[in-house]
């Protein structure tokens, strides 16, 4: 018995001593070097960046290649921008809190009974993302097990990230702003709001009411910005940064140099540079993340969450093949 632990004991020590000497033997060991493009792995990620496919291949021991594309899947999302006229606020109340009618709310009668369109006093915008990149990166594995790397790289792509448009539905009351300012236009300039030969039809008292469109702010110098419809009778917005954007970030996976794995799971955690704050410009070329003191309403909401991101955050996941 004694004989057979003795036995069973100078086995383990052996085998300890296997272990460590195995676990301490430089990754670098001749047969334990990576070739230059010897392995190839295809990937799917996900994450912040939307989902995206890319093919991965090592330099050595410590560096790999990665490139690949990415976009963001398709989704909306809603802005209501208020129509007021002039510099008179959306909404009027008395000193009792009650509301008051407003002179948009006169014009509106006036149009709907001229033109028979429902003149609403907001229009809604959709909005949706533009945004996709081609992408490089180097990602270095700076310690021995090679399950954590460090990245860097760069994504190219669009410069218009996001996009919005107003809504089908609103085009009735976009037509009656533009019809409406086309008239203000004429009686600022002294001449007939309509002119039908011989008979024609003057409308002094709308210079004193002021031109209509969607209230959007205050810029700095105080006046107050109004958003109208272009010469299409429509309004649109563009989110844009930089074409080409640095990246730097870490991940960990499964070890490059494991070749009995055929499949790698790792995660990613980085940010993307694209230019500073993002410019959200109106099809009249106003950028509204700029110069303004106050954006109003739900629009506003966004442009403060747009100034926050700066840089943007990049958390992604990869699941990748093995190929060869």
């Amino acid at each position: 018995m004694k004989r057979g632990l003795k036995l069973l004991t100078l086995i383990l020590v052996l085998l300890c001593h296997t272990s460590i000497k195995a676990q301490t033997t430089p990754i670098t060991k001749e047969s334990n070097k990576i070739k230059a493009f010897s392995k190839l792995d295809v990937a799917v990620t996900g994450g912040t960046t939307g989902i995206g496919i890319d093919f991965a291949t090592p330099l050595n021991n410590s560096f790999r290649i990665r490139g690949g594309f990415t976009f963001m899947p398709h989704f909306e999302y809603d802005m209501d921008f208020p129509i007021s006229v002039g510099e008179e606020d959306v909404r009027q109340y008395d000193q009792n809190g009650n509301p008051i009618e407003t002179k948009f709310e006169k014009l509106a009668g006036m149009l709907e009974n001229l033109t028979g369109m429902k003149v609403n006093d907001t229009f809604n915008m959709t909005g949706e993302p533009n945004f996709y990149n081609f992408k490089l990166l180097l990602d270095v594995y700076p310690l021995k097990n090679k399950h954590w790397h460090i990245t860097a790289g760069v994504y190219a792509g669009s410069s218009k990230i996001g996009k919005a448009v107003n809504t089908i539905e609103d085009a009735p009351t976009l037509i009656a702003v533009n019809m409406y300012n086309q008239m203000y236009d004429k009686a600022a300039n002294d001449m007939p709001v309509l002119d039908w030969g011989d008979y024609c039809i003057y409308m002094p008292k709308l210079v004193e009411y002021g031109r209509m469109g969607a209230y959007v702010g205050k810029k700095n110098d105080g006046t107050v910005y109004k958003l109208e419809p272009n010469e299409e009778n429509m309004v649109k917005v563009d989110m844009k940064v930089n074409n080409i954007k640095p990246y730097i970030g870490f991940g960990y996976g499964n070890s490059m140099m494991d070749n009995n794995k055929k499949y790698n799971v790792s995660m990613e955690c980085g940010v993307l540079f694209w230019g500073g704050v993002p410019n959200v410009i109106t099809h009249d070329g106003t950028d509204i993340t700029r110069g303004f003191k106050k954006v109003w309403g739900k629009q506003g909401d966004y442009v403060d969450i747009v100034k926050k991101f700066k840089a943007f955050p990049v958390i992604n996941v990869r699941i990748a093949r093995r190929l060869f």
